[in-house]
């Protein structure tokens, strides 16, 4: 009796052992959302988890695939119970990828609004019809705003981006983009309404030259997506937790610096769903007009 008592309370302490230093891992694939280093960005995100240890014992791992394909792949798989990647990489999977996810997540340029608003901005004595061999910026590593512009473009002109634009140049923000569009480097911009907003309150001017031709609703995420898997509350809540927490602040701005971002968010799955099919039906325009 006493030696089957034994067995019961070792077995229940290893039990115990074993979940209070549980293993899971986190990926980041960060070369299509970011110009730093993945150095850069391993010591900071090492950085978050070392200044705030987690108290019940869970240790997590990060690690940084070379590939899309792998991140989906690790996170499909089990191996990986919360990724980060792109935007468009996260809509081009999305069938496969939201059903084993419980939470999203997305870093925000905004301080007022939830997610962002995109335009098409261009010179006033400007016809984007008549465009040809022209040169657009665009945010860089933001695959959406050339998919909002491709959309507005189908749906108007029955043509893609290629058609009007030989060149599309990556910009790091909104501004940079309005004053070369000002300055006619270039003849066309897709840029979020909040940057239009800075730019146009601190140089009026911009208004008197340039003109929106297209404004998308409020529905953009900023910059990537970080999911967690479907079951794994004790990695989404040490996520919740290192975001709101106070002594994590100072080693998240290093996050959101590298990022140029200010906050982070959770994004609405209603919404997701909303922008999926603005995805979905820009690839269904091109197929139905590039058959032509």
């Amino acid at each position: 009796m006493l030696n089957r008592k034994f067995l019961i309370i070792l077995f229940l302490g290893i039990i115990s052992f074993l979940y209070a230093n549980e293993h899971k891992t986190i990926a980041f694939y960060t070369k299509n959302m970011a110009r730093a280093s993945e150095k850069d960005v391993r010591l900071a995100i090492h950085q978050i988890l070392k200044s705030n240890p987690d108290k019940s014992g869970l240790v997590v791992d990060e690690v940084f695939p070379k590939s899309v394909n792998e991140t989906i792949d690790g996170y499909v798989s089990k191996r990986y119970s919360l990724i980060s990647l792109n935007v468009a990489d996260f809509l081009a999977n999305y069938n496969l990828l939201l059903p084993l996810t419980s939470n999203i997540w997305t870093l925000s340029r905004n301080t007022d609004k939830k997610y962002s608003t995109y335009m098409i901005v261009v010179k006033k004595k400007s016809n984007i019809k008549s465009f040809k061999n022209k040169k657009v910026a665009i945010l860089r590593f933001n695959k959406m705003q050339k998919i909002f512009l491709g959309s507005y473009l189908l749906k108007k002109y029955h043509h893609d981006t290629g058609y009007f634009f030989k060149t599309i140049i990556p910009f790091d923000s909104s501004s940079q983009m309005l004053i070369r569009l000002f300055f006619s480097d270039i003849d066309a911009c897709v840029v979020c309404k909040n940057g239009w907003d800075i730019a146009t309150e601190m140089n009026p001017q911009l208004k008197k030259r340039l003109k929106i031709v297209q404004i998308s609703k409020d529905i953009y995420p900023d910059i990537g997506f970080t999911i967690a898997r479907v079951g794994e509350v004790e990695v989404s809540k040490r996520y919740n937790q290192l975001i709101h927490k106070k002594m994590s602040i100072d080693a998240i701005s290093s996050i959101l610096l590298i990022y140029k971002a200010r906050s982070v968010r959770i994004y609405d799955k209603n919404t997701l769903k909303e922008l999926y099919e603005l995805y979905k039906n820009y690839f269904i325009l091109k197929k139905k007009y590039d058959s032509r």
